[in-house]
């Protein structure tokens, strides 16, 4: 469910109980926090070496995590 439409089907035991176990990633963490990268989210060996305009002294984090709750539809 990495990408649109983030919807799937699934089928669930006789007790109707769903565990979700939920990934992110850490661009908050080990990403090029400093990069001021203004609609260009290109990552590579050159994004921790920014100078200039591309470069912010504060930290540039991106929205991150669970964003919105998880919906469930139940079928019977």
């Amino acid at each position: 469910m990495a990408f649109a439409p983030y919807n799937m089907t699934v089928q669930t035991s006789d007790s109707g109980s769903l565990d979700l176990v939920i990934f992110g990633n850490r661009s908050n963490t080990f990403g090029a926090v400093h990069r001021v990268c203004e609609g260009n989210n290109w990552l590579g060996p050159g994004s921790w070496r920014t100078c200039g305009d591309e470069w912010s002294e504060s930290y540039q984090l991106l929205p991150a995590g669970i964003l919105s709750a998880p919906v469930i539809w139940v079928q019977k």
